[in-house]
């Protein structure tokens, strides 16, 4: 039990500061996804901060295709946890790692539902900083069966020049100026170099999730080390889609404008 109306009921995800559970709400009667700390980090202050910060920013996003929070709080032995909706389904990261690429309207579905959820935040001043394949669930709804929800803000951060600028100005809770925050493969370059980082950064990854789901292939492909591809992301310029996907079936010239 968490707070005392949280019945865990089995273990979603684990990292090494803390995990996410399905959890049944005893109070509404309902299913949840319980993220929470793990005691051995819950006592360090950026770790703390940082997560107090992801269900604040949630909290902010109203949008179908953004994970809804329910609740955020603290138990009687300290435990923090955020409450959000549980949602059945699969991330993107299957797909692309084992190579099923999906057809062209429904990558484009996918693509601007995507795009939809990230507008929607740019526009709170929320930066999520970690778009990526296993970050976009994949769920559905009716007759929809790509139906996208974007997941795990625990990276994200206010932008500067929102109404919010005191948020803005708060230093990185997960790390120093100079330290890149963000997964290699999908970082833009100002988050690889560690330097300030707006709406622009959601952007640049959204468009390597783009090639990956086009063409099955990262931007980069042939780099694996996380430090080659920060410096990659940094100085290379990037491949044009329709060179990494002509030999998986992509053409330049197809009707993904009309499908988009």
């Amino acid at each position: 039990m968490i707070a005392g109306q949280y019945e865990v009921v089995r273990t979603l995800g684990e990292g090494a500061m803390g995990a996410v559970v399905l959890a049944r709400d005893l109070t509404l009667d309902r299913a949840v996804a319980l993220k929470f700390l793990k005691p051995v980090v819950s006592d360090r202050f950026d770790v703390d901060r940082q997560f107090q910060q992801e269900a604040r920013l949630l909290s902010r996003l109203s949008h179908s295709n953004v994970v809804t929070v329910y609740s955020f709080g603290e138990d009687e032995r300290g435990v923090r946890y955020i409450a959000m909706e549980y949602i059945e389904g699969h991330t993107l990261e299957p797909r692309v790692e084992r190579d099923f690429l999906l057809p062209l309207p429904a990558a484009a579905h996918v693509i601007r539902q995507i795009g939809s959820a990230l507008a929607e935040a740019h526009k709170r001043g929320v930066v999520h900083r970690d778009i990526k394949p296993g970050n976009i669930l994949l769920t559905s709804q009716g007759d929809d069966n790509h139906y996208v929800k974007v997941v795990d803000f625990g990276l994200a951060k206010i932008s500067a020049g929102t109404a919010d600028a005191a948020a803005a100005d708060q230093p990185d809770a997960l790390g120093e100026k100079g330290m890149a925050l963000g997964t290699p493969a999908y970082i833009s370059p100002e988050q690889a170099l560690g330097i300030h980082v707006d709406h622009r950064a959601d952007i640049y990854g959204l468009a390597v999730v783009v090639m990956r789901l086009l063409t099955g292939s990262l931007v980069f492909p042939g780099l694996s080390g996380s430090t080659e591809l920060l410096v990659a992301h940094v100085t290379n310029p990037p491949g044009l889609l329709s060179d990494l996907g002509e030999w998986r079936g992509f053409r330049p010239g197809s009707n993904l404008e009309r499908v988009l």
